[in-house]
């Protein structure tokens, strides 16, 4: 579920990546980027929203993903909900060099989750870029 103008409806692709702002260490052909979505790169920072994953029952003991970004852990983080509340929140360091982070799961198993991408940040480095989301049992999958 996309709310606000910070995310598109699918994720963007890193070949339309404008060469002085390009996240790197990112997997594959996509990533949800909440800065480089628009063509309005002047005022990319200032665009805000969430983008909320469907609900799903956790089967597995960790939630594996790679992340970037600003480092403003208030208003921009990844959530991790369950059964509707906020149980777990991991916000970027603060940079252009995706990090890999993890939710611990195991406590959760059976239960309804969602994965919640936040952005509610319009100064400098108000963006968060987040690829390569992995359901695990292992924390070697952790590891990138």
């Amino acid at each position: 579920k996309v709310e606000g103008n910070a995310f598109k409806d699918s994720p963007f692709p890193v070949s339309r990546f404008a060469p002085n702002n390009q996240v790197q260490n990112y997997q594959g052909k996509f990533i949800v980027n909440s800065y480089n979505t628009r063509i309005e790169i002047d005022n990319a920072d200032k665009h805000i929203g969430t983008l909320t994953s469907p609900e799903f029952v956790i089967t597995r003991d960790f939630i594996t993903f790679l992340i970037a970004g600003g480092n403003s852990p208030e208003s921009l983080h990844v959530k991790l909900l369950v059964e509707g509340k906020k149980v777990a929140s991991i916000a970027p360091y603060g940079g252009l060099e995706m990090e890999g982070e993890f939710f611990e799961t195991k406590n959760y198993k059976g239960k309804k989750a969602q994965i919640q991408i936040v952005d509610n940040n319009t100064g400098a480095w108000g963006f968060i870029a987040v690829d390569n989301i992995i359901f695990s049992d292992s924390m070697g999958e952790c590891e990138y």
